[in-house]
């Protein structure tokens, strides 16, 4: 069954529109933290994906006058041989898997994209004839690739193993998942020599990673809301530190508010306006603070109240 008149199965269209949703996920959740590299590694082969998953639906189509069918092939192949060139450098990058270095940089280079433009970029538009560069063009990546999942899996099993016994390891749980979506991948040449079903080559090639990313989606999920309960467990014991503090001190509940809104870092007029009083009646507060408390900073009285980080553990500051 086809959609909007193209070669695209309902299928394909289904696992795209899905991948999307997902991809739109995981990005947002990277602009939340820019810092996660890895998150930006699975985004790179996330968006890959979806584009071969176009390429293949939509092309060949004899309908379309542009691009020519030499020219679909071309791309459509290019991008199940770019996401194959991926592969080691995702791993590589992702799970620091220093073993694949090689292939990462030099390995895909040489016996997956050098074929794939030697006979699909060159030879195949001068010839037209797809059959030959599939014949003998898909030789060398088929036997690199099966050679490729071998390393990757020792280079995972090495480096987990020597750190097996340090507690619970979420990247050694991934980087299984992701070889088990990455292993299909070696039947594509195979699919492509037979030119087997649209249907069943987008399958062998999403599923996989369909589940990948539905449980990296609810790993984040787990660690957000873990991360979550830890910043309030913070906050908590840096609140009720600092009560404690100000009932050392013998501070009122007004000085209390007020010393609260200076530590914040707010103004005499912001905090004037925040509890309703005059600049002159919070300065007066503050005086009786940096009195009571002994200083007379506002960075002292944050260190008093334990309102700087290095103060915030109560077993490693003194607040006399």
């Amino acid at each position: 069954m086809l959609v909007f008149g193209s070669q695209m199965h309902v299928v394909t269209f289904i696992l795209v529109i899905l991948e999307l949703m997902m991809y739109s996920f995981q990005l947002v959740y990277y602009y939340f933290r820019p810092v996660d590299k890895p998150r930006l590694y699975y985004l790179i082969l996330l968006k890959l994906l979806i584009f071969y998953n176009l390429s293949t639906g939509l092309y060949p189509d004899p309908g379309l006058t542009f691009p020519s069918i030499v020219q679909q092939n071309i791309i459509a192949f290019g991008c199940s041989f770019l996401i194959g060139a991926y592969f080691p450098y995702y791993f590589y990058m992702r799970f620091k898997l220093d073993r694949l270095r090689w292939h990462a940089i030099h390995g895909a280079l040489w016996f997956l994209l050098l074929p794939y433009v030697c006979f699909f970029g060159i030879l195949y538009p001068a010839t037209g004839k797809l059959d030959v560069a599939l014949n003998y063009g898909l030789i060398l990546p088929f036997g690199y690739s099966g050679y490729l999942l071998h390393v990757i899996w020792r280079a995972i099993k090495i480096k987990f193993s020597a750190r097996r016994g340090i507690g619970y390891l979420p990247d050694h749980k991934e980087a299984k998942w992701a070889y088990l979506a990455v292993c299909p991948w070696l039947c594509l040449p195979v699919f492509a020599y037979f030119k087997v079903s649209q249907l069943t080559e987008v399958l062998v090639a999403n599923l996989g990673f369909v589940w990948l990313t539905v449980w990296m989606m609810l790993h984040s999920i787990a660690a957000a809301r873990v991360e979550h309960e830890r910043i309030n467990a913070v906050l908590n014991s840096r609140a009720a530190e600092f009560r404690r503090r100000c009932a050392f001190f013998e501070l009122t509940s007004q000085e209390i508010r007020v010393a609260n809104l200076v530590c914040m870092g707010l103004s005499y007029a912001q905090i004037a306006d925040s509890i309703c009083l005059s600049i002159k009646t919070v300065d007066t507060h503050i005086q009786h603070i940096f009195l009571k408390t002994g200083v007379n900073r506002k960075v002292d009285l944050m260190q008093k109240l334990g309102f700087l980080e290095e103060y915030a553990d109560p077993k490693k500051s003194s607040f006399l």
